[in-house]
């Protein structure tokens, strides 16, 4: 069985033409399929009170990670999303379990004030041990469920949107309220993915795990594409780019673990900055290290 199974997964999905968007793949995590801890994340986790998972959408081909403090409600396939669910998120990508227009959730909601499609979408915040990863195919340390990762083909990319806590920036009212007292000149703040993991396999499982103990670097496998959410002028002045940008993906298609990051970054050079930091939401902090993405689309593939 182990021999049969090594020998799908060095099979290539195949697929269609890129341009036939009937064949793409979008995923959907109105419900979660599919639920299992994240390999090699769950001691480290458990050790701060959190509990590391990952989430499969409502037809189990695409993963999210989810770390959710150990309290939390238990986690069950086929569970629909609730608010309870998302007030434990700590860190990750976690589904939406409110409306767009909800102002009790201002610094989770996207800025724009509608989701992509649908009634929901992802909360991404990214951070040193709660990384922000989704994965193309269903992800498993369980040798039946690998099989599962033949159920998608190459990456085609995914929608981002800041959150509402950005558009208190352009006030100085807002940014009082965010607990920003100076702007930085000539910056913008970025959405940027990573790409791990090129080729599929039975020991793809420790691969991964040894990729949790790693930061990313600037040598990783970067996206070309990039989304930028908000920049200031040579006066400090910001603009919000309030509304859902595409990212694309083409240039990592065939990397099968992505990482969604936020970075403020000098556009001359290309290079991080430390004037101005992201930080969480809560007391005495802006709350600026949260975006929203939506359909995370594939294209779609088969074993033959």
């Amino acid at each position: 069985m182990a021999m049969a199974a090594a020998c799908a997964l060095s099979f290539t999905a195949c697929h269609d033409d890129d341009d036939d968007d009937d064949k793409d793949y979008v995923a959907d995590f109105t419900t979660i399929n599919q639920v299992s801890y994240i390999p090699g994340a769950q001691t480290a986790a458990q050790k701060l009170g959190l509990n590391a998972f990952m989430l499969s959408d409502v037809n189990g081909y695409t993963d999210v990670t989810c770390y959710m403090s150990a309290d939390t409600t238990e986690i069950t396939p086929n569970m629909q999303i609730s608010e309870e669910m998302f007030e434990n998120f700590y860190g990750g990508i976690c589904p939406t379990a409110f409306t767009a227009d909800d102002e009790a959730y201002d610094y989770f909601r996207p800025a724009c004030g509608t989701y992509r499609s649908g009634s929901g979408a992802l909360v991404c915040n990214s951070g040193t041990l709660c990384r922000a990863l989704f994965m193309r195919r269903h992800f498993s340390v369980s040798l039946s469920a690998a099989l599962g990762l033949l159920n998608t083909g190459d990456m085609k990319g995914l929608w981002v949107c800041p959150t509402a806590a950005y558009n208190l920036l352009t006030t100085e009212e807002g940014r009082t309220a965010l607990g920003v007292s100076s702007s930085p000149k000539n910056v913008e703040i970025r959405f940027v993915v990573y790409a791990y993991i090129k080729t599929i396999g039975l020991s793809s499982w420790s691969a991964f795990a040894n990729m949790l103990k790693t930061n990313v670097k600037e040598s990783d496998v970067k996206a070309k594409n990039y989304a930028v959410l908000a920049k200031t002028d040579a006066n400090g002045n910001w603009t919000v780019k309030k509304d859902w940008q595409y990212v694309d993906l083409d240039d990592v298609e065939d990397y099968y673990v992505f990482e969604c990051v936020l970075q403020v970054v000098d556009p001359s050079t290309g290079k991080t900055v430390s004037s101005f930091s992201l930080e969480d939401y809560g007391d005495g902090t802006n709350g600026l290290n949260y975006c929203m993405i939506d359909d995370i689309t594939c294209e779609s593939g088969s074993l033959f």
